[in-house]
């Protein structure tokens, strides 16, 4: 019985395709499952319309996002979106989705302010 090196090589180059190609699928999987995760996000509110449920915000990177809230959206620091202010540093808790972004928290950072 001849041995074939090429004939070898080639399979276990196919095979580890295969197995590269599966570790991706799985991988692919696992950042759709991370997507869901809400992410967080620290800015100065720039507007806020709180008849549509809207903050806006600019981050560190004065890039602006708008935040949808609903009535299941948790406020720390304040109890509805017209008791805040522009300029008012907050913290967004978020999720996106096809409609946008979704806050799930919204916590105002104290003043430090001294008198």
């Amino acid at each position: 019985m001849k041995r074939y090196p090429h004939v070898v090589v080639f399979l276990f180059v196919l095979i580890s395709f295969c197995f590269a190609g599966f570790n991706t699928a799985l991988a692919s999987d696992d950042s759709t499952s991370t997507a869901l995760q809400p992410q967080e996000i620290e800015g100065k509110i720039i507007a806020i319309d709180g008849e549509h449920g809207l903050v806006t915000i600019r981050d560190k990177e004065r890039k602006r996002h708008v935040f949808s809230s609903a009535s299941n959206t948790v406020f720390v620091g304040f109890k509805t979106l017209t008791e805040l202010e522009k300029k008012q540093v907050v913290t967004v808790w978020y999720q996106s989705n096809d409609d946008g972004q979704l806050a799930m928290k919204i916590e105002k950072k104290l003043d430090a302010k001294c008198d």
